[in-house]
């Protein structure tokens, strides 16, 4: 298993990563990230990834780029992050998994389940499964399909289109239109029907405002208003990953940028940690007290309000940029790597840093401990590094190879 450079599917030449894994078709992307860092093959990443219309991809897909665009057919499953948008107007013939920084748009089909999570997500495709989309906007078109059952998620969602199962709606404002051949459960302040709308099971739902159907809706079931949601721990445990894996991909996504354009100060602050861990906590959480203490102190005044908002987002910022640190100390001392690495060394080790620290934050009571210490850490190293500069904490060679040799190539 590897990662390898992808041939040239369009005009447009573009690199990308693909993993050859046909054990884990039916597997979440969570191990797939997990065996990532073990893949050490060299290439870079894409600016873009462009898959023709008459091209067809007979492998599964697993693609770190800035944008996609698949018109063509993937006969496998398709993991793509995007640090920009994403379209599907071609065919997923197994599971897709994406995520996006901005926007998400499928028009094409999908031969199994499909999880995808963006700040707007557009749909109208078709999916011979289920579908779960979370985002700031979420819209299921009207030529939308959807085998299965269709979990939603955001601030504003629509769901027209037809589902062949039940539908899961969670948001602030909800539209519901199209036809539904199960039940429907909707939780949200406000909630619209759709006239000529059809529901076959039963429609349960939870807001402050009661609800009043138009006469042209179906309703085959039930109309139930609960005043409290009845959540149920596997969906508590399910909304808790769900909120764990945007973290991730957030922190994924800052990471790759923090990389890109300071490798080596993120290189000689993970060094400072692996090295002295509890000075850097004890420097940020004296940092941190600092901060807090300066900027209740000058909040009160208008001159010293800026400034105490200015210091409070500051050190918010070295905090999360301190998990990028702390996510690579931790897949560098797994891996026991030393010394510079290629980028995409640094990238994997990262993932798999990231993917070690969440799991250990979410364990119960433990976890918190943890974040907690983690928090501190990564903002002391990023801080003494500043302060000390870059000679502080210089590369260490490789260990000499058993057998003889020095380690270099």
């Amino acid at each position: 298993m590897s990662f390898q450079s992808l041939e040239n599917t369009t005009a447009q030449t573009s690199n990308h990563w693909k993993l050859r894994s046909p054990v884990l078709q039916h597997w979440s992307f969570v191990f797939l990230l997990l065996l990532a860092p073990v893949c050490r093959a060299q290439t870079n990443s894409a600016d873009k990834y462009v898959l023709g219309p008459t091209n067809v991809l007979g492998e599964e897909l697993y693609a770190f780029v800035q944008a996609a665009d698949i018109a063509g057919t993937i006969t496998d499953d398709a993991v793509i992050f995007a640090a920009t948008d994403a379209k599907i107007s071609g065919t997923i013939s197994n599971d897709l998994w994406m995520a996006a920084a901005n926007t998400i748009e499928i028009s094409g089909r999908v031969g199994d389940h499909a999880r995808v999570a963006a700040r707007s997500v557009e749909i109208s495709g078709t999916f011979r499964r289920g579908l779960a989309a979370a985002g700031q906007t979420v819209a299921l078109a009207t030529n939308s399909v959807v085998g299965e059952d269709a979990c939603l998620a955001g601030v504003s969602v629509t769901m027209e289109g037809r589902v062949g199962s039940n539908a899961l709606i969670r948001a602030v404002n909800a539209t519901i239109g199209g036809h539904i051949h199960g039940a429907v459960h909707v939780n949200a302040q406000d909630i619209a029907v759709l006239p000529n709308t059809k529901i076959d099971g039963d429609f349960v739902y939870t807001s402050p405002k009661e609800l009043f159907l138009d006469k042209s809706v179906v309703l085959g079931g039930r109309l139930t208003r609960q005043t409290a949601a009845v959540v149920s721990p596997g969906e508590i445990i399910a909304a808790q990953l769900a909120g764990t894996f945007m973290m991730a991909v957030a922190a994924f996504l800052t990471g790759v940028v923090f990389l890109s354009l300071l490798p080596r100060f993120v290189g000689n602050s993970v060094r400072l940690l692996r090295h002295s861990p509890w000075r850097c906590a004890v420097t940020g959480a004296l940092a941190s007290v600092l901060v807090v203490v300066s900027a209740s102190l000058s909040a009160p005044t208008i001159v010293g309000l800026p400034l105490s908002f200015s210091l409070l987002g500051g050190m918010l910022l070295f905090v999360y940029l301190g998990n990028i640190i702390v996510a690579l100390a931790i897949g560098s001392t797994v891996l026991r790597q030393h010394g510079p690495q290629a980028f995409l060394g640094v990238l994997m080790t990262f993932v798999l840093g990231l993917v070690v620290l969440y799991m250990l934050k979410s364990l119960p009571y433990l976890g918190a401990v943890i974040g907690l210490f983690g928090w501190f850490a990564g903002a002391g190293a990023l801080i003494l590094n500043m302060l000390a500069g870059q000679r502080m904490m210089p590369a260490q060679e490789p260990p000499p190879i058993p057998g003889g040799g020095d380690g270099k190539k």
